[in-house]
């Protein structure tokens, strides 16, 4: 969004909160506006109408990420349909494995961690399957959830400079 526009969400949030310590110097409008820039102007706006509507509390900059976040991002997968498919490609990966894991989703891959680990599962007894490699699967699932909804939500620059260093770590 442009600096303009965010003048207009400034003057907005000073009409509703009208604290003397909420956006009190140009430092504090600067700040805010660093962390919102890369913001679309009318889905942050949009983030702080509801925002507006629904809290009784001031917001802070994370609040109108967030709810951008919310506006932007259709819903995720459940656990249970997750599970529904690494269970589908665990049944056919007796030969099949890389093929398999090639059609899960990105997250789906992610909590797996490789065609290989299909192969093994499918190779499992049913019940080993069905309890312990699910509570497995699952508590990686949502990890990587949280990790790509955590990563949705950083700016740009933020996320540039998350990637330059595991690169740095990992060559």
């Amino acid at each position: 969004m442009t600096r303009e526009e965010f003048t207009l969400l400034v003057k907005g949030m000073k009409s509703i909160y009208s604290y003397d310590n909420f956006l009190r110097d140009q430092y504090s409008v600067d700040m805010w506006y660093s962390l919102l820039a890369d913001l679309d102007y009318k889905v942050a706006a949009a983030s702080l109408k509801n925002f507006m509507q629904t809290s009784t509390k001031v917001p802070t900059p994370a609040d109108i990420r967030n709810g951008a976040f919310q506006l932007t991002t259709k819903p995720g997968m459940s656990d249970a349909q997750a599970w529904a498919m690494v269970s589908k490609a665990i049944s056919n990966s007796g030969y099949n494995s890389r093929q398999e894991f090639d059609k899960l989703p990105e997250t789906i891959r992610r909590a797996v961690g490789s065609a290989r680990q299909l192969e093994v599962w499918s190779q499992t007894d049913i019940q080993s399957v069905e309890t312990v490699i699910q509570s497995q699967f699952l508590r990686s699932y949502r990890s990587e959830c949280t990790r790509s909804e955590q990563a949705a939500k950083m700016s740009p620059d933020i996320m540039q400079l998350a990637n330059q260093t595991v690169e740095r770590l990992e060559g």
